[in-house]
């Protein structure tokens, strides 16, 4: 069981790692393609150019050698609606945080209730 100093944080942490300013860097250091942020997500995007490499850590790096913003943004709306979490959580934990995220990510919520939301069903989740 957390103690209710460890439970500030980690939602602490949690609000530095999806801050608007870690976000990019994250995306940028780590060479993931785009951000969990939709609002850091939908400047990555704009930002794409012909010849971009999208994750050089791969070998080969992918490169995209031509943008076309109208087609990507279709396929990449179309993925994020059919996005799941990466299985390794018990299924009720990942579906916490898919609940949680997918209400951040249509910005029905801020990112401090979200962070909320999810300590507190986690906590939940724990004591059970």
């Amino acid at each position: 069981m957390t103690t209710p100093e460890e439970q500030a944080i980690a939602c602490l942490f949690m609000k530095y790692l999806l801050s608007y300013d870690v976000q990019p860097a994250l995306a940028e250091e780590l060479s993931f393609p785009f951000s969990i942020r939709y609002d850091v997500m939908q400047e990555q995007f704009n930002r794409m150019r012909d010849g971009i490499v999208v994750n050089k850590y791969l070998y080969p790096p992918i490169q995209i050698d031509q943008v076309d913003r109208e087609r990507d943004k279709k396929i990449l709306d179309e993925i994020l609606e059919e996005a799941v979490p990466y299985p390794h959580l018990t299924a009720e934990l990942s579906e916490i945080f898919e609940e949680e995220l997918n209400r951040y990510q249509k910005q029905l919520v801020g990112l401090e209730e979200v962070v909320a939301n999810i300590g507190k069903r986690v906590q939940l989740y724990l004591d059970e």
